[in-house]
């Protein structure tokens, strides 16, 4: 699993949850790097803030659409309205 957020502190905790499930969890702050990530190592599922520094969380989830279609996608966000969710819908996002 992949968790991309540019607050480390989310990162983290949401890390700290996975890991005691007993899931393998890598982590990236930055969209560029969990698209670079993504191109070495297939991931099952990747955890996608809306609002990253640098490019947007919709336009990572559109690249990880082309790079690694098999790769389920949950956007997390506290700044997304209705248009926000429903465009990511349309992309391919949970």
């Amino acid at each position: 699993m992949l968790i991309v957020d540019d607050d480390r502190d989310i990162c983290q905790l949401i890390s700290d949850v996975l890991k005691e499930e007993g899931l393998e969890v890598n982590i990236t702050h930055k969209g560029e790097d969990a698209l670079e990530k993504l191109k070495h190592q297939p991931y099952d599922v990747m955890v996608l803030d809306y609002k990253l520094s640098g490019i947007s969380g919709l336009t990572v989830l559109e690249k990880v659409q082309q790079i690694s279609p098999q790769t389920q996608v949950i956007m997390i966000s506290a700044f997304g309205d209705s248009s926000t969710k429903a465009r990511a819908k349309v992309i391919g996002g949970l």
